[in-house]
């Protein structure tokens, strides 16, 4: 397999993420040297290296230097998913409304999931969050809630799910302003107006 001249690093990043992911290079598992690589893809050393230090940034493999040294595949970490949709949330300038908004309509599916797969760890825990969400505005009351979104989302058992609402959350600061709740309220009376159609 011969690749163009290009996009060489991003070929062979998209080329071994492909072999993790389909299990051909598996967790814990040593990847072949640059060198094999190289001559397996038709590709300057350089060129693996690069699609290696991507796959590198992503998480997906550690690589260690020096005798005995090369890229080995890691467990993945859900954690990377969110954090690079929250830097491109930031960096695309999506307002706190629109992550209001992306919140309500997710959480209902989380909550109905979190209902069916909660473990009785998980279940004692929101309720223990839940008596500090009075109904005030006041800042506990709103850690609260935040807390208590955080718990749902972990115990609703999606990794998608989880790497959708987790950065959303992240991003909404657990002390909305006046302006955030009536833009909250206003989109929960519109979603139980939809569910009466």
């Amino acid at each position: 397999m011969v690749l163009r001249r290009a996009s060489i690093s991003d070929s062979v990043a998209e080329i071994v993420l492909e072999r993790i992911t389909s299990g051909v290079y598996k967790v814990g598992q040593r990847l072949p040297t640059e060198r094999q690589l190289a001559e397996t893809l038709g590709v300057s050393r350089a060129g693996v290296r690069e699609g290696l230090n991507r796959l590198q940034s992503m998480g997906l493999i550690v690589t260690v230097r020096g005798l005995g040294g090369g890229s080995i595949v890691r467990e993945f970490d859900g954690g990377f998913l969110a954090r690079a949709l929250a830097l491109t949330l930031k960096m695309n300038g999506v307002t706190r409304e629109q992550l209001i908004e992306a919140r309500i309509a997710l959480a209902p599916e989380i909550a109905a999931l979190a209902a069916l797969r909660a473990s009785d760890e998980d279940i004692q825990a929101l309720e223990a969050i839940s008596k500090g969400i009075d109904g005030t505005r006041s800042d506990q009351a709103h850690r609260a809630m935040f807390a208590f979104h955080v718990r749902l989302t972990e115990a609703c058992g999606n990794p998608i799910l989880k790497a959708a609402m987790s950065p959303i959350l992240d991003l909404v600061s657990p002390w909305p302003t006046s302006r955030a709740c009536r833009l909250e309220k206003k989109a929960r009376r519109a979603n139980s107006w939809r569910s009466w159609r």
